[in-house]
């Protein structure tokens, strides 16, 4: 009987097995993360539903999340991030406008002709 892995080119029995390992890597990663994210999501689940001085934990929480406190942080740093995003996205200066603001009727005409020119 002849052995297959012997005649093959040893290059080829590399990538058969980088293929072999890849493929259970992934099959095995996959079920790793949804078996974590069951696991976290129980946790969570169980230990909102604690008791603690009378209460659930959840309760606290939601008494956490709606006080001012929270509130005032969330509103503060909600604003400092469309701030950065406004500075970042928005151009450097607010008289600039757009480009074609400073193009002419007569000029946009014409554009608008080569334009047409060239997408027939």
């Amino acid at each position: 009987m002849t052995d297959w892995n012997s005649t093959l080119p040893t290059s080829l029995l590399t990538l058969r097995a980088i293929e072999r390992k890849f493929c259970a890597n992934t099959m095995f990663w996959l079920l790793k993360k949804i078996f974590g994210l069951g696991i976290t999501i129980a946790v969570i689940f169980f230990a909102l539903h604690l008791q603690i001085g009378g209460r659930q934990v959840k309760d606290y929480v939601t008494d956490f999340y709606h006080s001012s406190l929270f509130q005032d942080a969330w509103v503060k740093s909600k604003d400092a991030v469309l701030g950065y995003l406004q500075k970042d996205v928005s151009p450097s200066s607010p008289k600039e406008g757009s480009p074609m603001d400073q193009v002419d009727d007569e000029e946009r005409k014409e554009l608008e002709d080569v334009l047409k020119k060239e997408s027939r």
